[in-house]
């Protein structure tokens, strides 16, 4: 008695080993049926084909819009360091950046001011108030406000 065989529940058959799958029953497909889900599944494909297509198509629409505005941009930076360029390259600013480093022309006499300097008083030599050939303006400060609201006097 040491091995134990199963017996069917009727006790007609051989012992069951397991469950036979020939004795499953199938679900039955038509080919019709078939036809439709490879229909279903072909539809399916096309749209997420198209779609990553139509995708691809705007994502590069919207680099080129990006692309055209990084290139107007950079036209725009090229033109302003061509008049750059232009404008170091004029005599007039040659001979002004030269002053400003102690190069002059000659007889001329290099100088510069201090950091702290003050500005100029108003009867400063070269001024307007002191310009060779100006008339001194002698009015009162009264004429002054008047003209100031009701126009130069006749």
């Amino acid at each position: 008695m040491g091995e134990r065989t199963e017996i069917d529940p009727d006790g007609t058959g051989p012992p069951a080993r397991g469950i036979d799958p020939a004795t499953l029953p199938l679900p039955y497909m038509s080919r019709r049926r078939l036809a439709q889900i490879a229909g279903l599944v072909i539809a399916a494909w096309l749209v997420i084909a198209f779609g990553r297509q139509v995708a691809q198509a705007s994502a590069a629409s919207d680099r080129a819009a990006g692309l055209r505005a990084q290139n107007a941009a950079l036209q725009q930076q090229v033109s302003a360091l061509q008049n750059d360029l232009a404008r170091v390259q004029d005599p007039r600013f040659v001979e002004l950046a030269g002053r400003s480093v102690g190069l002059g022309g000659p007889g001329e006499v290099p100088f510069t001011l201090e950091a702290g300097a003050p500005t100029p008083g108003p009867d400063a030599p070269g001024s307007a108030s002191a310009r060779l050939g100006a008339e001194p303006d002698r009015s009162s400060p009264l004429d002054g406000w008047l003209q100031l609201l009701f126009g130069p006097g006749r």
